[in-house]
């Protein structure tokens, strides 16, 4: 992130294409990504409404998040690592890439070695976000169908908010006021469509 505010940082002011845009997206540059979607996810969410995004603020992702004594004795880890971790709340979002979830690509396509690896890979999955809830975090999963269509997107949006709202207490009916008018849903529908653009699942 730092290398490429920068970058950006050294041409502003030159006469470069694409260097204004450029500029702009900065402040919104999140590392320790670990896909892609995980990207496109994280920026959906913390972009704000007037950018076409959800405005929750700055998540961390892929946190190292120490386990506590508590929860040690469930466990051999002393850390765990959450895709998206609104950390005040506390929120996990998990995205759930389609490439390691066996029952929805071809499985008997594959090989021994490589069934294998996935189920094994799934296994961990599910026992990290076992850990994660032990320990009072709540956990928000998405696959990539909630991004197939605006549709699809929007309902995801209000699960999301629910969740916020039990977990911090606090009304989010000013944000569903704003994130609902014809033009947040106009520019979060051109902002999806943008960052999905070539993007694997």
């Amino acid at each position: 992130m730092q290398k490429i505010a920068d970058f950006v940082g050294a041409l502003k002011g030159a006469r470069l294409r694409g260097i204004t845009r450029a500029s702009r997206a900065v402040p919104f540059l999140m590392d320790h990504a670990a896909s892609p979607m995980e990207s496109v996810l994280a920026l959906m969410l913390r972009l704000p409404i007037v950018r076409g995004g959800l405005g929750l603020g700055l998540p961390k992702l892929n946190a190292d998040v120490p386990i506590g004594e508590e929860y040690q004795r469930f466990t051999v880890a002393r850390h765990v690592y959450p895709d998206i971790f609104f950390e005040e709340l506390p929120l996990d979002i998990e995205y759930e890439s389609e490439e390691f979830h066996p029952e929805m690509g071809d499985w008997d396509a594959l090989d021994p070695a490589s069934r294998d690896a996935i189920l094994g890979k799934t296994k961990k999955d599910k026992q990290r976000m076992r850990l994660i809830q032990t320990m009072g975090i709540r956990v928000f999963q998405v696959t990539f169908d909630d991004f197939k269509t605006s549709a699809s997107f929007d309902l995801l949006t209000e699960q999301l908010l629910k969740q916020i709202e039990d977990l911090s207490g606090k009304s989010q009916r000013r944000k569903r006021a704003q994130l609902n008018s014809t033009k947040a849903i106009l520019k979060r529908s051109s902002m999806l469509a943008s960052l999905l653009e070539g993007s694997p699942t």
